[in-house]
């Protein structure tokens, strides 16, 4: 994987692939760390978190506005 690929990309690799890490290259494919399956999820969770924080604070704001 590159440094720049998505987390889909990097997600779409694991599956294609079967396995739970992946070297990370960077410039002149470098190795610079290896991401794993573990890594992914709790970037997945953080995100997750985040559009529940958005979703609840959209709720909060619609009932506040009597909607």
């Amino acid at each position: 994987m590159r440094e720049d690929d998505s987390l889909l990309d990097v997600l779409a690799t694991m599956r294609r692939k079967a396995v739970r890490r992946v070297p990370v290259v960077g410039p002149h494919d470098r190795l610079i760390g290896v991401i794993s399956i573990d890594d992914v999820l709790e970037v997945l969770a953080e995100e997750m978190q985040a559009v529940a924080d958005a979703i609840g604070a959209a709720q909060h704001h619609e009932q506040r506005q009597g909607r």
